[in-house]
C-alpha cells in the first residue's frame, strides 16, 4: 500500500486540551519521516451524536475541506488519483458513523462506520483488516 501524501482528516476528542488533528488538512514531510498540520487547523469543538455535514472538493489543483461553518484550503502539487474514506472509533463501546457519501453528485456508499468492543487503542483500530 502506498503512503497518503495529503489527508483531510476530522476527530472528535480533544484530549483536555492537547489533541492536534481535530480538523485538518496534513500532508507527508518531505523526508518522509512525519506529518506535518498546519497550526492554525487544529481546532475543532465536535460534540458526539451531533452529525455535521462535510464537503472535499478538488478544484484547480486546490483541495478544499469544508465542515461545521469552517473551511480549510490546501494546494495540491501532485496527481490527484484516489479518495480514501476511513472511520475509527478509540474508546471501548463508541462508534463512527459516514454515510450520505456522494462523489460528483452520485451515492458511491451506504456508510463507512466502525465500532470498538474490544483492542480500542490507536494501533488496533488504525488497521485495516480483512
Amino acid at each position: 500500500m502506498q503512503h497518503i501524501d495529503v489527508a483531510a482528516e476530522g476527530r472528535i476528542g480533544d484530549l483536555s486540551g492537547t489533541a492536534e488533528h481535530e480538523f485538518n488538512i496534513h500532508y507527508d514531510n518531505e523526508n518522509g519521516d512525519g506529518q506535518t498540520v498546519p497550526v492554525e487547523y487544529r481546532r475543532f469543538d465536535w460534540v458526539s451524536g451531533k452529525a455535521e455535514y462535510f464537503t472535499l472538493t478538488l478544484f484547480k489543483d486546490v483541495l478544499t475541506y469544508e465542515i461545521g461553518g469552517q473551511t480549510l484550503k490546501y494546494g495540491i502539487t501532485d496527481t490527484f488519483n484516489d479518495l480514501f474514506i476511513r472511520t475509527t472509533a478509540r474508546k471501548q463501546n463508541n462508534s463512527v458513523v459516514v454515510d450520505n457519501l456522494m462523489l460528483n453528485g452520485q451515492a458511491i456508499a451506504e456508510n463507512s462506520s466502525f465500532a470498538c468492543s474490544e483492542r480500542c487503542d490507536y494501533w488496533n483500530s488504525s488497521h485495516i483488516y480483512g
